[in-house]
């Protein structure tokens, strides 16, 4: 894989930390942009991480389904299998 930008000589001590993963090449959150992100040497990856109404973790940024579900509410008053339609 290119690299997509280069690390000059005076900041090798640089850490690079994917937010939501590399989302240039895959949606963020997803196990592919996490993986991009690897493949790139990031030092790390950020997520976020949400409880559903029965207690099973998510991976999705925002409180609320809105943006991403055809539902309103906030991820912790569903269950997984209502998010997973």
């Amino acid at each position: 894989m290119t690299e997509i930008f280069t690390i000059p000589q005076s900041a090798q001590n640089l850490r690079i930390v994917a937010h939501r993963g590399t989302t240039v090449f895959a949606p963020e959150n997803t196990l592919a942009s996490f993986c991009y992100a690897g493949k790139l040497h990031a030092w790390a990856i950020e997520t976020d991480l949400r409880y559903t109404r029965d207690g099973a973790i998510v991976c999705v940024h925002n409180e609320t389904v809105d943006a991403h579900w055809k539902a309103s509410g906030r991820v912790c008053d569903f269950t997984l299998a209502e998010l997973r339609g």
